[in-house]
């Protein structure tokens, strides 16, 4: 299977940010996935929270560029060959979420 290029849009928000990837990082198997996140000129914590992030692809921008723009620029830093998937940063995922949702997928994809 392809690893994941997860593109995550942010704007302030810290608290649910911080749960978001948190909950990424507990519940995705290691090396399936690279988590990439665009901030749109967050003025909370988010952004020196970010700094101490090893893991995380950071683009910072120095406006708010709007969501569409936003994942955009995000999809152009995914490597090539990943399967991409935008998630909201206030989503919280639970066990085997992105095992199961590439399982459907692949089942969407053969039902036509």
């Amino acid at each position: 299977m392809n690893k994941t290029s997860i593109i995550i849009l942010t704007y302030n928000n810290f608290l649910y940010t911080k749960e978001c990837i948190e909950s990424i990082r507990k519940y995705t198997d290691k090396n399936t996935y690279e988590i990439i996140v665009v901030d749109n000129n967050s003025s909370d914590e988010t952004v020196s929270w970010f700094k101490m992030q090893k893991d995380l692809k950071v683009i910072y921008n120095k406006e708010n560029i709007g969501f569409p723009k936003g994942v955009n620029e995000g999809i152009k830093k995914a490597q090539k060959e990943n399967d991409i998937l935008l998630l909201n940063n206030d989503t919280i995922v639970t066990s085997n979420w992105l095992i199961n949702l590439k399982k459907k997928s692949l089942f969407a994809q053969w039902s036509y």
